[in-house]
C-alpha cells in the first residue's frame, strides 16, 4: 500500500502452529542463555565478588586491572 510516497508492509499473517513453534523456539533459547549465565554467575562468584568490592572502592575499572582481578586472560572466551 502507498500513501504519499510511503511505502506500507502488510504484515505477514502466521498460523496458531506456527507462533506456537516460533514461542517455543524463543523460550529454548531464553532458557539456554539462562542457564549459561547461572552457570557462569556461579563458576565466578568469588572473582565477581573481588571485582564489586573493587568497584565500590573506586567506581571505574579499566581492562588490565578487570582482567587481574579475575585471575584471567581469557575470560572473555570463556563466555563464549
Amino acid at each position: 500500500t502507498t500513501d504519499y510516497n510511503r511505502t506500507y508492509i502488510e504484515p505477514t499473517k502466521l498460523s496458531d502452529e506456527m507462533l506456537g513453534r516460533v514461542d517455543k523456539e524463543v523460550s529454548t533459547i531464553i532458557d539456554k542463555a539462562l542457564k549459561k549465565a547461572e552457570l557462569l554467575l556461579k563458576k565466578y562468584t568469588k572473582k565477581l565478588d573481588l571485582v564489586a568490592e573493587k568497584l565500590l572502592e573506586v567506581e571505574t575499572v579499566e581492562g588490565d586491572e578487570f582482567e587481574s582481578l579475575m585471575g584471567e586472560k581469557k575470560a572473555k572466551q570463556n563466555l563464549s
